[in-house]
C-alpha cells in the first residue's frame, strides 16, 4: 500500500454563515421588490458631538439577532452597509440619500440599522425624492427635539440640534408632518418654541400613557399624510434600561414602554424607517443590552411589514 493510499481523505471545513440581521438571506438591490423588507448597516458617526460608537451597532446587532428565536417578517434581506465616506460630510450625505432613493425606487421599504441622528435627514431626504415629499410624515422618536434653526450651526457639518429642522425642509409639510415623541424634561425653552408647530410628545407623556399618547400622534399624523417613516433613536432609552426600568427615576423610557409605542404604530403604512444611537458594548453585559435592542428592531419590522 502507498503512502498516498494510507493518507485520510481530504474534508474541507464547514464554513459558518455570515451573521445577517436576524438570519435574513443576503441580496442587493436588483434583486428587491415591492414585497422586500431591505435591512442595511449604516457604519456612521462620524459628524456628531456626542458619544461615538454607534457605527458599531449594525455589527453588534448581526452577531446577536442572528441566533435569536423574535419572529420577523420572511420578506427581510440584508442588503449590507451603506457606502459611507467618514472625511466628507457632505459627500456621505449625498451618497446616504441616493442610496435610499435607489432603494426606495424598487418598491422596498428600507430598514437602516445603525449610525447616529446624522444620517437621518439624508436617508428622508432620498426617500422623499422617490415617493414625493407632500404625501410623507416622519416619526421621530428621541430624546432629544433637534428643532433649532440651521442656520445656527456655523460648521456646516450635519448637526443634531438642526436635525427635525433638516427633515422639515424635505417635507413640503413642514414641521405639521413630523411627530416629536419622547423629549425629556431637560428640552431648551427655545426647542420647544422652534417645535411649536410639529406633533410633540413628551417622555413623561409617553411613560404614564405609551399606547394612548401613540394612537393620538397616528390620528394627527393620518390627517395630513398618507405615507409615512419612522425613526428610532435608542437615546429615549433609559440609561440603564430594561423590561424593569421604573418610570420617572431615569429620564427615559423602558423597552417596554418602547415596544408599546411601537405596536400603537403596526399598520401605518411605513415606506421605511431607522434604529439609530445603539452604542454596543463589545462584552457580554452588552451583549444583553443588544439583545434587548434586537426586540426594538422586530417591533420596528412589524411596522414596516403592517403586521398586527
Amino acid at each position: 500500500m502507498t503512502d498516498a493510499a494510507r493518507e485520510p481523505a481530504y474534508a474541507p471545513p464547514q464554513l459558518r454563515p455570515a451573521a445577517t440581521f436576524f438570519g435574513a438571506p443576503v441580496a442587493d438591490i436588483e434583486s428587491l421588490g415591492p414585497d422586500s423588507i431591505a435591512a442595511v448597516g449604516v457604519y456612521c458617526d462620524h459628524f456628531s458631538a456626542g458619544r461615538p460608537g454607534g457605527r458599531f451597532g449594525a455589527r453588534q446587532l448581526r452577531y446577536i439577532s442572528a441566533i435569536s428565536d423574535l419572529s420577523v417578517p420572511q420578506t427581510l434581506v440584508d442588503l449590507g452597509d451603506f457606502n459611507v465616506f467618514p472625511l466628507e460630510p457632505e459627500r456621505t450625505v449625498d451618497t446616504l440619500s441616493d442610496q435610499s432613493q435607489r432603494i426606495a425606487a424598487t418598491g422596498a421599504k428600507l430598514f437602516a440599522i445603525g449610525g447616529d441622528y446624522s444620517v437621518t435627514p439624508a436617508i428622508v431626504r432620498g426617500a422623499a425624492q422617490e415617493v414625493g415629499s407632500g404625501s410623507l410624515a416622519v416619526v421621530r422618536i428621541s430624546r432629544r427635539l433637534d428643532s433649532l434653526p440651521k442656520g445656527t450651526n456655523r460648521s456646516g457639518d450635519p448637526w443634531r440640534c438642526g436635525a427635525t429642522n433638516e427633515i422639515a425642509e424635505i417635507l413640503s409639510g413642514g414641521l405639521s408632518a413630523i411627530a416629536l415623541l419622547g423629549g425629556h424634561g431637560t428640552v431648551a425653552t427655545e426647542e420647544l418654541e422652534q417645535a411649536s408647530e410639529a406633533v410633540v410628545v413628551p417622555a413623561s407623556r409617553l411613560i404614564s400613557a405609551p399606547g394612548e399618547s401613540a394612537h393620538k400622534v397616528r390620528k394627527e399624523l393620518e390627517d395630513v399624510a398618507d405615507r409615512f417613516y419612522l425613526s428610532v433613536d435608542a437615546d429615549v432609552l433609559a440609561p440603564r434600561f430594561g423590561s424593569r426600568a421604573l418610570p420617572g427615576t431615569h429620564g427615559g423610557l423602558s423597552v417596554a414602554h418602547l415596544l408599546t409605542v411601537l405596536a400603537e404604530l403596526v399598520g401605518m403604512p411605513f415606506i421605511g424607517a431607522e434604529l439609530t444611537g445603539h452604542v454596543p458594548d463589545l462584552d457580554v453585559p452588552g451583549r444583553a443590552i443588544t439583545s434587548q435592542i434586537a426586540s426594538v428592531a422586530a417591533k420596528v419590522l412589524d411596522c414596516l411589514a403592517g403586521k398586527t
